[in-house]
């Protein structure tokens, strides 16, 4: 066929474009296979264009499915406390500041989760001097911050280290 030979690179790509995409799709496309080969990389293509994008489908719904859970749970949870406040005749006064602190925790809860020196498991290797140093860096700052700490100053901590 010489009608590929004459044709402009742009026209090509285009053509090889949209026929990758008919392979993901259930579109149509005047390209079609005229050998064995052909024909089984197309077959190839569109059992890999299937395994993709179910998996990508998948993993989709699988998030979905986990925020759905972790709303559910709080929701139900929610429901309890108020539950529980409407039972033992709380006041609204009380029971409106706990469910305000509640919100609060939950918010600060699910926007920030600081990792910890135990859940880092490469940690525990460490020689005791870097652990040292480690925890004076990590905890000083804070330390240092605290009203006592401030009253004694910063010399009595590198002290207390």
């Amino acid at each position: 066929n010489k009608s590929h030979k004459t044709a402009n690179r742009v026209y090509l790509y285009f053509s090889s474009l949209h026929w990758s995409l008919t392979q993901f799709t259930p579109a149509s496309m005047e390209i079609h296979p005229v050998n064995a080969l052909e024909r089984a990389f197309t077959i190839f293509t569109m059992f890999t264009a299937l395994v993709f994008l179910s998996s990508f489908v998948s993993s989709i719904t699988a998030e979905v499915s986990a925020f759905r859970k972790k709303r559910r749970t709080h929701k139900v949870n929610d429901e309890m406390l108020v539950k529980f406040l409407s039972e033992s005749n709380v006041s609204l006064d009380l029971g409106g500041r706990i469910q305000d602190v509640v919100l609060a925790q939950h918010v600060q809860h699910s926007s920030v989760r600081r990792i910890h020196e135990p859940d880092v498991v490469l940690l525990n290797n460490l020689p005791v001097s870097l652990k040292e140093e480690l925890h004076f860096e990590v905890y000083v700052p804070t330390l240092s911050c605290h009203p006592f700490f401030l009253n004694i100053g910063v010399l009595e901590i590198l002290a207390l280290t």
